[in-house]
């Protein structure tokens, strides 16, 4: 498990639900029951993973646009050379 795909939902095999919002290194997670939402409960990784029936990643449904790459990863254009060159060329 890694912070960088958190948050998780799960689902226990008691019907309980919890979002799963933080990891240590110390194997514990932090997580948030729904019927409790603030309170944020800490529980060994190991023993809840034998309680996990089911499991949601939240993920974008597109990427965010980020501006240190977005030039870099805009759509090919074919002429892109030319284009440099003459706007070089002209007085």
């Amino acid at each position: 498990m890694s912070a960088w795909r958190l948050p998780l939902v799960v689902q226990l095999k008691d019907g309980q639900i919890g979002i799963i919002e933080s990891f240590d290194l110390h194997n514990s997670v932090g997580i948030r029951f729904v019927k409790e939402l603030t309170l944020l409960s800490h529980c060994p990784l190991d023993s809840l993973l034998d309680e996990i029936e089911f499991t949601v990643a939240f993920r974008p449904a597109s990427p965010e646009k980020d501006i240190r790459t977005e030039s870099y990863l805009t759509r090919f254009q074919p002429d892109w050379l030319r284009k440099i060159v003459l706007k070089d060329l002209r007085p």
